[in-house]
């Protein structure tokens, strides 16, 4: 489970009924940082935003496959 702020993920895990499912729950970016709001960017906010999920989701792509190559 993917999250796209660090305040969420923290929030998620809380919910989580076993200390070991807190690994489940991951914030989206590499970096552990959040993806910014695009709502408060304008049409610039939203364009940043897009680049972001996209370069963060290719990421996450890779890892996957590399961790699971079973389901390329």
């Amino acid at each position: 489970l993917f999250s796209m702020a660090a305040d969420v993920t923290e929030e998620l895990r809380a919910f989580c009924p076993r200390p070991g499912l807190w690994t489940k729950v991951r914030p989206y970016l590499e970096d552990g940082g959040d993806v910014p709001d695009p709502w408060y960017g304008g049409a610039d906010g939203f364009a940043e935003c897009y680049d972001i999920v996209e370069k963060a989701s290719r990421k996450q792509l890779e890892k996957l496959l590399r961790t699971h190559p079973s389901t390329a």
